[in-house]
């Protein structure tokens, strides 16, 4: 009895470390040996990450424009590739200010744990059972999708936006079931999506449309659900209204920006077959795949659809099965009528496995509460959690020390070879400006030497000609952003979309650079203290988050 009430005291204590370890877990082996292995994205990750730090070490705002990196393009990876939530891994820098790798891991170690913290309240939207709740935390953090995308392809946003849907899903049963502000969880997670990642928040609107469509036509929407989302909507406007007019700002004022290419390339059958057997999460957008125990705890749900004709279970499972094969090459979306059109952004159909991750962590979730699988089986426990999370940390250790499996591959365990990845090695070419219009030799800046900051770029070139003559570089300049560009210390115009001047002969010294705006100081200060009110709403008043009571587990959603 006196160990039951102490455990009892400390639920919430012993939670909170058991996340943190399985966290650190998570993490350890892609660090295994002293060292990171990066990937092209990657590498564009920690390069915008670095400005930002730098601007943020120095008291200001970063400006939308990278200085750092990229090869002296100067393209606007800070101002149209949110970096709020990024956050995570740029805090420690301020820590481990001389170790880059031991904040880099911290930023793991946070992404991971807060991908558990999500789970867990999302869970408590379908079970009581502390177990079958923490099962379901297992499989949405050792997904071998969610493992592949922190480690393999280093995609960060989608990383970070993955620890976000638990939280934005949450927030869509609560006003399907007119819970007490539902609409202010909607709100924030969908206001943290935006500040993370764009194209997931396309893909959620997208499949919210199509929900509440169906909705409309079963009778289930009305004018309330209508006002919440609404509600839902304004919240995430003020949580993310940086992010949201940065992005205006430069789309509005530039025409021709280099987006990420369309493209719907699916999963392979077949080669996903064979990389599940192999527990590879390569960074093969042929082989993407959730893992041998997900998908074989899929196919067993699939089958249980057969055999038991009832339960809120199948309703979630029929779901991530339709996503599922949606990923795969049998269905022929890879037609130009599909790539072209706006479904053509998601670019690889793997990126729905997301989807299918957290779909089937609810589908599991429910079916072992409405079956009471554990109440007499709890050995079930161990056979399912100890193989999914071995295969997953064994993974993520096999693509570890696999060592050269594409051209574009870094491995950084000190800080100098961090600094040589971020300013010389890592390139971009997302977010230029089309310039083909532009007469004249361009120049690129790859081979010159030069000095990027977090707020300018300078560098000398040499005029061959013996007069003076009009010159070309590929440094990309936006419109309706305050540029500062000064050649041989003298202040000139900058004109987009790339900087073009007239230099004497010899050696000319230029310049470039910028500061946060009053508008982005603005926008930031109510975003802010938006997220910080919202917040304070959920997590410190009592009301704010409510535990589902166990009656109105499956309740009817009106």
């Amino acid at each position: 009895m006196i160990i039951y009430r102490h455990v009892r005291k400390w639920e919430k204590v012993y939670l909170i470390l058991l996340f943190l370890v399985l966290a650190i877990i998570a993490t350890v082996p892609a660090f295994l040996g002293g060292y990171f292995k990066v990937t092209y994205d990657g590498g564009v990750h920690l390069t915008r990450w670095e400005s930002i730090y730098q601007a943020l070490k120095h008291g200001k705002l970063p400006v939308l424009v990278n200085f750092i990196g990229f090869q002296g393009i100067a393209n606007a990876y800070t101002g149209l590739y949110p970096w709020i939530t990024s956050l995570l891994f740029i805090l420690p820098r301020f820590i481990f200010t001389t170790n880059p790798i031991a904040a880099l891991f911290c930023g793991f170690v946070l992404l991971n744990f807060l991908t558990q913290i999500a789970t867990y309240f999302m869970m408590h939207e379908f079970t009581a059972k502390k177990l079958i709740n923490l099962m379901g935390v297992f499989f949405y953090q050792f997904s071998a999708y969610h493992m592949g995308i922190m480690y393999a392809r280093n995609a960060m946003g989608e990383a970070i936006a993955y620890a976000i849907l638990p939280v934005v899903l949450t927030g869509c049963l609560r006003i399907w079931r007119r819970e007490k502000l539902g609409w202010l969880v909607l709100g924030v997670g969908m206001g943290a999506l935006i500040n993370t990642h764009i194209l997931s928040v396309l893909i959620v609107c997208t499949l919210l449309t199509i929900t509440e469509v169906v909705r409309l036509f079963m009778k289930k929407f009305n004018i309330d659900e209508l006002y919440l989302f609404c509600l839902a909507i304004g919240v995430a406007v003020l949580t993310s209204l940086y992010t949201i007019v940065n992005i205006l700002v430069l789309y509005l004022n530039n025409k021709g920006i280099n987006t990420p290419g369309h493209g719907l390339f699916p999963v392979g059958g077949w080669d996903v077959i064979q990389a599940l057997f192999a527990n590879s999460i390569e960074d093969r957008p042929l082989i993407f795949n959730i893992g041998l125990v997900e998908t074989g705890m899929l196919v067993f749900l699939g089958m249980m659809m057969l055999i038991k004709k009832r339960g809120n279970w199948r309703f979630w499972t029929a779901i991530t099965l339709g996503i599922f094969f949606c990923t795969l090459s049998w269905l022929p979306l890879q037609k130009s009528i599909f790539v072209n059109s706006f479904f053509g952004n998601i670019q690889f159909l793997g990126r729905m496995l997301a989807f299918v991750s957290l779909f089937l962590t609810i589908s599991v979730t429910v079916f072992f509460e409405e079956n009471a699988v554990l109440d007499n089986n709890r050995i079930v426990v161990p056979v399912l959690l100890i193989p999914l999370t071995l295969m997953s940390i064994s993974a993520v250790y096999s693509y570890h020390i696999t060592r050269n499996d594409d051209p574009t591959r870094y491995y950084i365990s000190t800080a100098k070879e961090y600094q040589k990845l971020v300013n010389k090695q890592a390139t971009g070419g997302d977010y230029i400006i089309k310039y083909s219009q532009v007469k004249g030799k361009i120049s690129d800046l790859a081979d010159i030497k030069k000095v990027g900051k977090y707020n300018s770029l300078s560098f000398d070139f040499y005029n061959t000609s013996k007069s003076n003559k009009r010159h070309n570089f590929l440094v990309v300049v936006y419109k309706g952003l305050n540029y500062h560009i000064s050649v041989n210390y003298k202040g000139v115009k900058g004109s987009a979309p790339i900087f073009r001047t007239t230099l004497k002969p010899g050696i000319n010294h230029i310049r470039i650079s910028m500061a946060a705006s009053l508008r982005e100081y603005l926008t930031f200060t109510i975003m802010l203290l938006s997220n910080i009110f919202a917040f304070y709403i959920l997590l410190f008043r009592r009301k704010g988050i409510r535990i589902c009571s166990k009656k109105g587990f499956f309740k009817k959603l009106n």
